[in-house]
């Protein structure tokens, strides 16, 4: 006679676990992450508005994800947690240097500031270090 632990096991669906969704956007988030770091490395000298909104949509889906990340990782393992802190960290640092970067197109867009004050006032900021200064001075 067949043992019986094996009988019976062939064609019963895995039931679909909350972790399987956090591996799941776990592994999203690594594809968007690395994409964002790809485009704010192949940004044109200056960036172009175009190129701000796709990155800002990819921003945008990150920091979703991460929202959503956030919510479960208390119940996950150590070594996903950790892994989940690398990947903040990652993109923060992009993030920020991404907004730096762009930041006179988010001021023209977002407030209809012109383009040439904002690099007159990239240009004092080099120069000066003294933001406060530099806006009375404009």
């Amino acid at each position: 006679m067949g043992k019986t632990y094996k009988r019976g096991n062939h064609g019963k669906s895995k039931k679909y676990k909350d972790k399987d969704n956090f591996y799941a956007r776990e592994q999203k988030l690594n594809k968007l992450i690395n994409q964002f770091v790809y485009d704010f490395f192949h940004l044109k000298r200056p960036a172009n508005p175009d190129e701000y909104e796709k990155m800002d949509k990819q921003r945008l889906e990150i920091k979703r994800l991460f929202d959503l990340q956030n919510n479960d990782v208390w119940r996950q393992s150590a070594r996903r947690r950790y892994f989940y802190y690398k990947q903040l960290t990652r993109f923060k640092y992009y993030y920020v240097a991404w907004k730096r970067f762009t930041y006179y197109i988010y001021l023209e867009q977002r407030y209809g500031c012109p383009l040439h004050l904002s690099q007159t006032l990239i240009y004092y900021c080099k120069n000066t270090k003294d933001i406060i200064s530099t806006i009375y001075m404009l």
